[in-house]
């Protein structure tokens, strides 16, 4: 992720308001975002799929634990959203963020809805490849594209459990949005 983009981050944070802001791709710009916003009293709220990135919503942290934490680092870093330094980033953290947005971006349907989209979607564009290239095409185009939509179904399978041990283990919680998203959350502070 480009130090840029955290450094206009923390400076639209400065006065304390909502702040809604892109990211490229998940994989590279999520978890740094996030782990930068929470350092300076951030939590993200909510992602969704923009024209051409991820738009991720920050909104001011009111716990305890993030005023104290963001207190400490805007003494420790004063210049950090002007070009001076930024709190070292902890691979601990990201792992967590990176498997909180995984649930955050995932489609609030079935499994089993997907896989049947997919297989639907490859029939079709099989179809259509048979009826202009031949039947020998179409069929060989569905064949090793239904072997891919197994292999992603497995691989998210997988991912799936491993995110959602990783958060357990961390003491996140499970629930599911309005929308039926499902999503996992922060351990709560502890009462003063």
């Amino acid at each position: 992720m480009d130090e840029r983009h955290i450094r206009q981050l923390l400076r639209r944070m400065a006065d304390g308001e909502p702040v809604t802001a892109g990211a490229g791709t998940f994989g590279q710009a999520f978890a740094p975002l996030v782990f930068y916003a929470r350092q300076f009293g951030y939590t993200y709220t909510d992602i969704t799929a923009g024209r051409r990135q991820l738009l991720i919503r920050f909104v001011p942290d009111p716990s305890p634990r993030a005023r104290t934490r963001a207190a400490e680092n805007r003494a420790r870093y004063p210049d950090a959203a002007t070009g001076g330094e930024l709190p070292p980033p902890d691979p601990d953290a990201m792992a967590l963020i990176k498997a909180q947005g995984y649930f955050a971006m995932d489609l609030p349907i079935s499994e089993g809805m997907k896989i049947g989209l997919s297989v639907f979607l490859v029939s079709f564009v099989s179809m259509a490849l048979a009826t202009r290239f031949g039947p020998g095409i179409g069929a060989g185009v569905w064949g090793g594209a239904l072997a891919l939509v197994a292999v992603g179904a497995l691989f998210n399978r997988r991912s799936r459990a491993r995110n959602s041990a990783l958060l357990d283990a961390a003491g996140f919680t499970l629930t599911t949005d309005p929308t039926g998203r499902r999503r996992y959350l922060p351990p709560a502070d502890p009462p003063d």
